[in-house]
């Protein structure tokens, strides 16, 4: 995602790579104890091999840095974020704009410092190819509304995303399930404006039957689910 254009010395480009490692490994972990252990080792070998200081060279004022590709004012460029207050400001715009969307269920948020900092993880992810995340939190906590803000958040209105998130029904099936799954596919393929990216929301509410888990691994391995289309269909 980064523009070699962009890093021209070597605090940048270690910069972007302890954030990288952050977000690829530690964001994985579950425990504090872990998170904490994962630190220290990253702090050690960018002291042994770097010769460099962590909090001094690869964090913004001793915490994490944030690396997003819509903050720049002449291009889209993906870069550290130093201006913590124009990336909330940004996002609460978007978030307005969302809102304002007459097709859109309003999202009445407060974009503070851990909300913010997990729409940028969760932008990050989503727009890689194929990107797909497990966000783990209470009920309430805002996971579906942050992705959704997420996908909404990129700076050209081409590039905003599309959102499905299952209507679980009474008596709602394997059959419903796949037929909603075609719909979502024909959408991201070729229906409405050219190329447009899709997230799928899936929440544990919404495992009627653990076949749907199989159909969903089988999206995350291969891109599709086998089979779901018979034959005068395809």
């Amino acid at each position: 995602m980064a523009d070699k254009n962009f890093y021209e010395n070597k605090e940048q480009i270690l910069k972007l790579w302890a954030h990288e490692i952050l977000r690829v490994f530690q964001d994985r972990l579950n425990s504090f104890e872990d998170r904490d252990k994962f630190m220290a080792i990253l702090q050690e070998q960018i002291e042994s091999i770097f010769q460099m200081n962590y909090t001094e060279h690869c964090s913004t004022n001793g915490a994490d840095t944030i690396f997003v590709d819509f903050l720049n004012d002449s291009m889209q460029v993906y870069e550290e974020v130093t201006n913590f207050p124009k990336l909330r400001d940004y996002l609460n715009e978007k978030l307005q704009s969302y809102n304002s969307q007459p097709k859109l269920i309003s999202m009445d948020l407060v974009l503070f410092k851990d909300a913010i900092t997990h729409v940028a993880k969760i932008y990050r992810i989503i727009h890689l190819k194929r990107g797909h995340c497990f966000l783990v939190g209470v009920g309430g906590s805002g996971r579906h509304s942050l992705t959704r803000l997420a996908a909404y958040a990129a700076p050209d209105p081409s590039n905003v995303m599309n959102v499905f998130q299952l209507e679980v029904k009474k008596g709602f099936g394997l059959k419903d399930f796949r037929d909603f799954l075609k719909i979502m596919y024909e959408t991201a393929a070729f229906r409405g404006r050219a190329q447009l990216k899709t997230v799928f929301i899936f929440s544990d509410n919404d495992v009627v039957h653990e076949s749907f888990l199989e159909d969903i691994q089988n999206m995350l391995n291969g891109g599709i689910v086998p089979n779901i289309y018979a034959a005068d269909e395809l």
